[in-house]
């Protein structure tokens, strides 16, 4: 895994010296991405530049540095991710004996395009990417982004022309690339605790999305998009039986498992004892990989410890496990360090306990392997479950679920409370708040409603909402479209940039064997029944766990990678928030002091918990002191 960085200047010609001085300012903030070599290319008359900061994970040798010159001389790569099967594709695409200069899936990819081109090239590879390629006969700079977002990559068109690129914002403010900040994206936000691409918190800068490609000429910059999830008619073959879907399933997660665990230093896996991770670890073991190593932290201090779950599953698959306590004080501690981490607004918290992990890790090896995805792939959130449930409402008349909507909304909060106290059922308002959501709205909309953490931006930002790309319109199965909204853009703008940031601030490759493209195909030709069963979620990767470990050890409610955000703002949080929220400066004119303030007052009380609607003003106030001030 490394960071990457560059320039073109189309249409000017720079110094030798300029351009020198330039591409090595972007690359040095990148270090942490990389610690082991840089790299630089440039052509000063062509006014391009690529760096690349490595860790070195396939061929450690010098032979695998970046950025690397096709052998034709045509081509120049400065990329980060992994190709994981390309030894496979070495094999396939040239049969013939040649002469290689190593054993790289940098060099594997960068022949490929000199051999066919970029467009066949992204189609016959798999595996976690975002690079940069600049093609020395057209003078055209491509930027690509992996299908599902796994790796992330900026970029910034400039008033004088030029275009600006980097791994992360670090790169492109050390070029003066940032400017001003875009309301419409701080709106958005607020809404998800990220910003979705293709924006960014800045106006002039955007990200790569999922599976698209940029070409940058003299002429301007060309979009597209080189491949999309695919819809109800796009997946070939879906199975035909869940013993079918059982033993096809199997198949694929033990070749992602197997491609996955190629490294030429040492490897581990995540376990927190849960189904997602449990799998991966159960599956490494079962391909034969010797000495799996496997990796737990615990918070007690915060009645949040899977780290007895985790070690009756390492026991029972036979992993080498790690599982470290970590205290409510070391947790504290990052909360002022998350500006820096993420140089762009981010407000999922369970960043915190995935960077402690991430540091823990790394001690002891370069690569681990994740459960990431499974939750998105095969319904495993509470809203999945909540979406399944909402069929017994829909042959409902539209105006019949919006009387009973109304007259839902209406009961006090304090009257559901207390009928749930009676029947024993916890949190009874936020679930029927849900209730009231699920009859009121469908689709994309009805997605946009359950993740949404400020429910009101506009109250805080005087600016509309960036409008998402919707799902197509071909999903018409409610769980589905739930499963892809959340794999469009939570997925791939949320979980994973957080684990892409919170592990590369630590230096340590992080890939989740469920995003394999045939896994993702796969699963997104299931039919309801092998998602959710009797109100159980997973229950296919349930279902193949049970192969490897009994139900007895990996079966409990889903918790989550959480934090007690309320708490903590009433207690060792409070100091710190206060600062930020009743400042004179609050927001630096962006935000509407009052509302926050409101709410704020209101939480301190212990009479309501805004804790994760105030998350994430309390994380764009520290990032913008930061970054901004």
């Amino acid at each position: 895994m490394c960071g990457i960085a560059g320039f073109f200047f189309p249409n000017s010609i720079l110094s030798a010296s300029s351009v020198a001085d330039r591409i090595n300012a972007m690359t040095s903030t990148l270090s942490h991405r990389g610690p082991d070599s840089d790299g630089v290319w440039t052509d000063a008359s062509s006014g391009i530049a690529l760096g690349h900061r490595r860790l070195a994970i396939i061929d450690t040798s010098p032979s695998g540095a970046q950025p690397m010159a096709s052998s034709d001389g045509r081509w120049v790569l400065s990329y980060n991710g992994e190709i994981y099967d390309h030894q496979r594709l070495r094999n396939e695409q040239f049969p013939q004996a040649r002469s290689w200069r190593g054993h790289s899936d940098t060099e594997t990819l960068l022949e490929i395009v000199a051999a066919h081109g970029i467009d066949q090239a992204l189609q016959c590879i798999d595996g976690m990417f975002a690079f940069a390629l600049w093609d020395r006969s057209t003078k055209e700079l491509y930027l690509v982004r992996d299908r599902l977002g796994i790796k992330p990559l900026y970029y910034a068109s400039m008033p004088d022309g030029s275009f600006l690129f980097g791994s992360e914002l670090k790169a492109l403010q050390a070029a003066g690339a940032l400017g001003e900040i875009d309301s419409a994206s701080l709106a958005t936000y607020l809404r998800y605790g990220y910003v979705p691409s293709h924006w960014s918190i800045f106006k002039n800068v955007s990200k790569v999305r999922p599976g698209e490609i940029i070409k940058v000429t003299r002429q301007g910059i060309e979009r597209a998009r080189w491949w999309s999830l695919p819809v109800d008619g796009d997946v070939a073959n879906p199975p035909q039986s869940a013993d079918e879907a059982l033993d096809t399933f199997a198949a694929l997660l033990q070749q992602s498992v197997s491609e996955q665990s190629v490294a030429d230093v040492p490897l581990g896996v995540f376990l927190s004892g849960g189904i997602d991770s449990s799998l991966i670890a159960a599956q490494m073991v079962a391909n034969g990989s010797s000495r799996v190593r496997s990796f737990c932290v615990g918070f007690p201090d915060l009645g949040y410890d899977e780290t007895p779950h985790a070690r009756a599953v390492a026991a029972h698959i036979g992993t080498v496990h790690e599982s470290v306590e970590i205290s409510a004080s070391e947790v504290l501690g990052l909360v002022p360090t998350l500006a820096d981490t993420f140089d762009e607004p981010f407000a999922d918290a369970s960043a915190l306990p995935t960077m402690l992990l991430s540091k823990i890790t790394r001690k002891h090896v370069t690569v681990a392997l994740s459960g990431d995805g499974g939750d998105e792939l095969f319904a495993g959130y509470n809203r999945h479950r909540f979406v399944d449930g909402l069929d017994r409402f829909s042959g409902w008349p539209k105006a019949v679920r919006r009387m009973a909507a109304s007259a839902m909304s209406m009961v006090p909060s304090r009257a559901i409370q207390t009928v749930g106290h009676a029947l024993s059922i916890q949190r009874a308002d936020e679930i029927a708040a849900k209730i009231v959501v699920g009859l009121r709205y469908e689709g994309d909309e009805l997605h946009r409603r359950l993740v949404s953490l400020v429910s009101q931006p506009h109250l805080h930002v005087a600016s509309p909402e960036h409008a998402l790309e919707a799902v197509s319109g071909d999903v018409t199965d409610p769980l589905k479209r739930m499963r892809m909204c959340d794999m469009r853009y939570y997925l791939g703008d949320g979980v994973l940039q957080k684990v892409d940031r919170a592990s590369m601030c630590t230096s340590l490759e992080v890939r989740p064997p469920f995003l394999d493209q045939r896994i993702v195909e796969f699963a997104l030709g299931l039919p309801r029944d092998l998602l959710v069963r009797r109100g159980e979620t997973k229950w296919l990767p349930r279902t193949l766990l049970q192969r490897y470990v009994p139900p007895s050890i990996t079966d409990r409610p889903k918790s989550g990678f959480s934090v007690p955000l309320a708490d903590w703002l009433r207690g060792p949080l409070k100091e710190l928030a206060t600062d930020l929220i009743e400042g004179a400066d609050f927001g630096g004119g962006l935000l509407n002091a009052q509302p926050t303030q409101g709410l704020w007052r209101e939480h301190l009380t212990g009479s309501r918990n805004h804790a994760y609607q105030l998350w994430p003003i309390l994380m764009f106030e520290l990032w913008r002191r930061r970054w901004v001030n």
